[in-house]
């Protein structure tokens, strides 16, 4: 529960040191270090044979990993020393991750159905009320800070979007189970509004002149001077418009492939550095 994270949070925050030089003694920063790595960890599950609860399982586990920003967004009480800076600290870093969770994200909840996707909304709506007080907490005049800020205000804008689309979806799906003679002129008009809206919000977002959309993830000046190897894993389900699975075929998978290896450079490519 909230009320026991909170307890335990208040225990670490107040009786360890925030971070430590010595790699022998526990430290507040290391412990949500190795809290939120561990959060990221796949865990095994056994599907059923024919995938029903796939969808399910990851509705679950982008709940959980959602849910860990948590620790990041409870305040400090104002008695331990240096208690602005330590409440700067974990928002910083609970911007960096939050990121990091809507670029898993994105790329599992692509599914074409009306429900939408748990996971980011609720990072979302753990992140409301803290960064409020953002002005208060950092320098918004840090590199890292402002284009951590900048993607995290892109992907809310994102995932605004996918919200309209999904409700378009749901309109349409409603309106395709009754004929459409017997859809009255209403019905007809909402869907029409539905999709007019998703189709400007899509274009506002991919046309924008003043700062593209992840603009701050390409122009970034952190350029890492080693490999940095990333690790997906996700579950694509082909089904058919009744929602019947389909069981992939070599056309498919070929496909899939091709589309993975067009994400990245041919260099890459060449290197074999995509598995």
């Amino acid at each position: 529960s909230l009320h026991t994270m909170y307890k335990l949070f208040l225990s670490a925050v107040e009786y360890l040191p925030f971070s430590s030089g010595d790699v022998s003694k526990a430290c507040f920063e290391e412990i949500i270090e190795r809290v939120l790595s561990r959060s990221r960890e796949i865990k095994p599950h056994q599907y059923n044979e024919d995938f029903s609860d796939v969808a399910e399982q990851h509705h679950l586990q982008a709940l959980q990993k959602a849910m860990i920003i948590q620790w990041l967004c409870f305040t400090p009480p104002s008695s331990i020393p240096d208690f602005e800076m330590i409440t700067g600290k974990l928002l910083i870093r609970a911007l960096i991750h939050s990121n990091t969770l809507f670029r898993e994200f994105s790329l599992i909840s692509m599914r074409r159905v009306p429900e939408l996707p748990v996971g980011p909304h609720k990072l979302l709506a753990i992140l409301a009320e803290p960064l409020k007080q953002k002005e208060n907490l950092f320098s918004l005049e840090d590199q890292e800070v402002s284009d951590n800020l900048e993607e995290f205000e892109d992907w809310h804008e994102y995932y605004s979007l996918d919200a309209t689309y999904r409700g378009w979806l749901r309109c349409e799906m409603e309106n395709s189970s009754v004929p459409p003679e017997m859809l009255s002129a209403e019905e007809k008009d909402q869907a029409v509004a539905a999709a007019t809206q998703t189709l400007e919000l899509a274009f506002l977002l991919l046309e924008r002149e003043e700062r593209p959309w992840l603009n701050a993830v390409e122009t970034s000046p952190f350029e890492s001077s080693e490999l940095v190897f990333l690790e997906l894993h996700a579950t694509a389900i082909l089904c058919l418009p009744s929602g019947e699975c389909m069981t992939p075929d070599a056309t498919s998978c070929t496909a899939l492939t091709s589309a993975l290896y067009s994400t990245i450079s041919e260099e890459d490519v060449l290197h074999r550095q995509l598995k």
